[in-house]
Order: structure tokens, then C-alpha cells, then sequence
């Protein structure tokens, strides 16, 4: 039952039977069928096919349909009032189409947006290269992502299409290149620049064709008009040798120099020859009295250069002091080269000790410096311990003086000097010329006061008429002394005693500090009683 009065209201489709009654209580039915036109079916078509608006696709064409009029509406605002309906913007679009009977139903499309433009190339990096024979060719390059494409162009923006980013001649060029997403269609928002250049190679250095060098000469000596010059055992190819590698006498070099970066492509051939000289001449060991200086040994050569190794090392002043034992490495120049090779020379110092003598001695006021007692091969005398004056071995002695004696040994003298200090004492002979052989043991025998400083005599004795009495060899040694007694044959006879008298004496004597034969004479007067 949906209604127990006269009047119904029918929404939905189907029979409807009344019951009517009347107020006698009979009743009857009536019924009536209810149809319903309701079929309205909304429709959109997607004329463009894709539901995503894009950088290739600006725009998406719909089309409503399933009814008599239509209404299009973004969500906010209605945009159209036909079937037909130009998006450009993404949203969800929904259409109410209105069929003849008024009924209504709708429908609705989704559009999405895609034009986020894709990232520039990543270059692969600018290309600089040197000149080839023939001529290269250099290609710009870049890369990107999964998807998108690679275009270039010849300005940064705008220009013109390159098909082929190349370079094959001297010079630069720039290309830009331009991605493009294969989807969307979108472009990078810049270009990346990828520089090409070629550089012109130099042409060879220039350089005399035939170099002479000294014999310890490195390819660095190499002489040529260029930059940055390489050298080369081959005219084309090859490894560059080492600058500090010595030069071979009639080997060929070639050398480049490279320009900006640069090497020529072609070298200059340079034929070397190479001085060598011999190193000095000399003695392989010399010796040297007390010291010496390396300008002391004697070479021959030119312009001697001496060095503490036999090869490196630096060079030695020629006043450098020699040692005993050490050995010296000599190398000669000759105009400007030195010699490879170097002379060893051994040396030997000399360095004899100072003679041996006692450091005080006591002599006579007559004596000379020759008369010093002293030990040592050619002693030389002088008046100080350093330097000074030479002295004369028949220089006199002076009284507290102190006298200084090297001694020379195979030539070489000692640096170090002996001192001797000098007293004096009298030592002039003296004959005391009177006698009194009585036996009181006063004056009974000639006396001569320092005759032990003159042991080579002869003392002879004569008589008032000239008659030899007495004679003798070295008086005054081994008790030879004369008493009063004749010892010769004669008029008084051997071991005689001489009569009271007059006599005269002849006292011949070698003087061994002026190494002269002297004689004294005089009258003894004896008293025999």
C-alpha cells in the first residue's frame, strides 16, 4: 500500500491499483500502468586520443554526447555549452547532458599535464687537438638521458640545424646541442656548448746541421731555435731521450719544438761530434816536503782542474791545502772542454821531527853555533822558532841567547825547531909561566888554564941557548905535564931535572872552535931549589 487516500504521487515505474469504497461498503478496483523514460546515456569522446597534454600536444578535442543539450564544467566554472570542448589546461573535466524528456546524467575525463622540459646535454667535453698528416677530423659529442634526443645547432639560441658537428680543418668552431624527451616532446631550456679546434703543428726548429761538443755533453747541449724542443734518435716516431742523457760522438739527434701545446711534425736532423780530451800527465804519487797546496803538483796539462773523487764532486781552489796520504783526481781543459777522465795522484808529506839536543847547554865564550851539542842530519840554525834569520854555523855564541835547529831529511826540513838555550863560560888559554919544583905541591908543574878546550897540542920547551929540553903531545891530558924535567936526549938527557933558569916555551895548539892551529910562546922561569 502506498497511499490510503485519493490522491498518489508516482515516482518510479510500475502498476498501480486503487481500491475504491463506498460508503455503503462496496467496493471496486481500478488499476493503471506507469511507465518511466529515463534513458539518458552521457558520452565523452577523446578526438585526440591521449588524455595528457604535452609539450607536442598543446591541446586534448572532446566531444559529449548521449543527449539533447550539454553542459561542460572544470570543477568551478562551467566552460562550454556545446558538445565540443578544446582543453588546455589539466583538471577533470565533467559534462551533464540533458536528454528531450529534460532527464540528465553525466560524465566525466580526467586531463592530465606532462611539459617539465628535459635537462641540456651533458658534454662530453671540448675538443682541442694538434694538427695531423693528414688532417683529422674531430666530432662533437654529448650525452642523455633514456628517451630523449639529441639535436645541434649553430647558436646558442635559434640558428640553424647541424647535421654533422665535425671539424676538419685548422681553425675552432662551436655547436650547441639540444635535447628533446621523445614523450613529451619538451626541449631542454638550453643548449650546451661543445668547442672544437685544431691547432696548426710549428714548423721544425732550425739548428746548424754539425755541433761539436766536449765530451761530457748532454742532449740538453743541444743547440736549436725553437720552443720547448724534444730530441729524437729517429726522424719520425720514437720515445724522446732523456735531457740529461751525454751525447755520442757522430750519432744524428732530431729535434721538435712544440708550439701552444704543439709538436711539429716534422724534426731537424743534427749531427754530433765530440771533443774528448786526455786528462793530464804526471807522476801517479808525489811527495811534498811538510805541506803543499794542489798548485804544487806537477802536471802537464791545460788548465788543471783537481777534484776530492775521481768522478762528480766539486772542483778544489788550487790553494787548497794537500794532506798526507790523501788522493787527488786532476782533469784538464781543453778550450772550454774538460776532460772525462781524471789523473790520480797519491800524496806524500814529508814531516821529519826536529833534531835532538839538550835544551840547555853550557859552553865556551869562544865556541859557535856549530860547536852545540846536537843530533840530526843537516842541521840549520836560526834565531827564532818561526821563521826568521838563517844562521851561520860559525856565528858566535852569544852569552843567554837561545838558538833554533831544524834538520833537512831527503830535502825537507822540519817545520818544528829545536830550542837551545845558550850560557857562556871563559875558555881563553892561559899559560902561568913560572915553576918551583921543590915538591911544597904549589906551582910545581906549567900550568895552562883551559887546556882541557885544546887537547890537540905540542908543547915544547928550549934551554937559554936554544937547545929543545922538553916536548910533549897533548899536555894536559892523561897527566902529561911538565915538572921541571928534560924528557928529550940532549944536554940534559931524558927524566933530568932542568937547572934553576930562564926557558922558553912554544905552545903550538889546534883551536877546535875556529878551527885554526895557533901558537903561543913566551919565557918560563923555573926554581928547582
Amino acid at each position: 500500500m502506498v497511499s490510503n487516500v485519493a490522491d498518489l504521487i508516482v515516482t518510479d515505474p510500475g502498476t498501480y491499483t486503487v481500491t475504491v469504497t463506498a460508503a455503503n461498503g462496496c467496493f471496486d478496483t481500478a488499476s493503471i500502468v506507469i511507465t518511466q523514460d529515463v534513458d539518458v546515456t552521457p558520452g565523452i569522446t577523446n578526438n585526440t586520443g591521449v588524455t595528457e597534454l604535452t609539450c607536442s600536444v598543446p591541446q586534448i578535442s572532446l566531444t559529449a554526447t548521449g543527449g539533447d543539450s550539454y553542459s561542460w564544467s572544470d570543477g568551478i566554472n562551467v566552460v562550454s555549452n556545446v558538445a565540443d570542448l578544446i582543453v588546455t589546461d589539466p583538471g577533470t573535466y565533467t559534462v551533464t547532458v540533458t536528454g528531450a524528456n529534460g532527464c540528465f546524467d553525466t560524465a566525466a575525463i580526467e586531463i592530465t599535464q606532462d611539459i617539465a622540459p628535459p635537462a641540456a646535454p651533458i658534454s662530453s667535453g671540448d675538443q682541442t687537438a694538434c694538427e695531423l698528416d693528414p688532417i683529422q677530423t674531430l666530432t662533437a659529442t654529448a650525452s642523455l638521458n633514456s628517451g630523449e634526443t639529441l639535436t645541434w645547432y649553430d647558436a646558442l639560441t635559434g640558428g640553424n640545424l647541424i647535421t654533422d658537428p665535425s671539424l676538419s680543418n685548422i681553425g675552432s668552431i662551436t655547436y650547441y646541442a639540444e635535447t628533446t624527451n621523445d614523450l613529451t616532446g619538451c626541449l631542454s631550456l638550453k643548449r650546451t656548448s661543445v668547442t672544437l679546434e685544431i691547432i696548426a703543428t710549428p714548423q721544425a726548429p732550425t739548428a746548424e746541421a754539425e755541433q761539436t761538443f766536449c765530451n761530457a755533453s748532454t742532449v740538453a747541449d743541444l743547440i736549436a731555435q725553437g720552443e720547448n724542443l724534444l730530441w729524437y734518435s729517429e726522424p719520425q716516431g720514437g720515445t724522446a731521450i732523456n735531457p740529461a742523457t751525454y751525447l755520442i760522438n757522430g750519432n744524428v739527434y732530431y729535434g721538435s719544438q712544440t708550439v701552444n701545446g704543439c709538436e711539429s711534425l716534422t724534426r731537424t736532423g743534427v749531427q754530433i761530434f765530440i771533443d774528448a780530451p786526455e786528462p793530464p800527465q804526471g807522476q801517479a804519487q808525489q811527495i811534498f816536503c811538510n805541506q803543499g797546496t794542489l798548485a804544487d803538483i806537477e802536471l802537464t796539462g791545460t788548465d788543471i782542474i783537481w777534484y776530492p773523487l775521481a768522478q762528480g764532486g766539486d772542483p778544489l781552489p788550487l790553494n787548497h791545502p794537500l794532506e798526507n796520504g790523501a788522493t787527488y783526481y786532476a782533469a784538464q781543459q781543453i778550450d772550454g772542454c774538460e776532460s772525462v777522465l781524471r789523473l790520480a795522484v797519491n800524496i806524500i808529506l814529508q814531516q821529519p821531527e826536529p833534531p835532538i839536543a839538550e835544551p840547555e847547554q853550557t859552553t865556551c865564550d869562544l865556541a859557535r853555533i856549530r860547536d852545540l851539542e846536537i843530533e840530526g842530519v843537516n842541521i840549520q840554525w836560526y834565531d827564532s822558532p818561526f821563521g826568521g834569520q838563517s844562521l851561520s854555523e860559525e856565528t858566535l855564541l852569544t852569552q843567554n841567547s837561545i838558538y833554533f835547529a831544524s834538520q833537512t831529511i831527503g830535502g825537507c826540513e822540519s817545520q818544528e825547531r829545536t830550542a837551545i838555550q845558550v850560557t857562556l863560560f871563559a875558555c881563553t888559554l892561559k899559560i902561568y909561566n913560572a915553576i918551583s919544583a921543590n915538591g911544597n905541591g904549589q906551582n910545581d908543574f906549567l900550568i895552562i888554564e883551559n887546556i882541557e878546550f885544546y887537547p890537540i897540542n905540542t908543547l915544547e920547551i928550549y934551554s937559554r941557548d936554544g937547545d929543545l929540553v922538553y916536548t910533549q903531545n897533548a899536555y894536559g891530558t892523561n897527566g902529561n905535564i911538565f915538572r921541571g924535567f928534560a924528557n928529550v936526549d940532549g944536554v940534559f938527557g931524558p927524566d933530568n931535572p932542568l937547572p934553576t933558569g930562564t926557558y922558553m916555551y912554544v905552545f903550538t895548539y889546534l883551536d877546535p872552535f875556529r878551527e885554526e892551529s895557533n901558537t903561543l910562546k913566551g919565557f918560563l922561569t923555573l926554581n928547582s931549589n
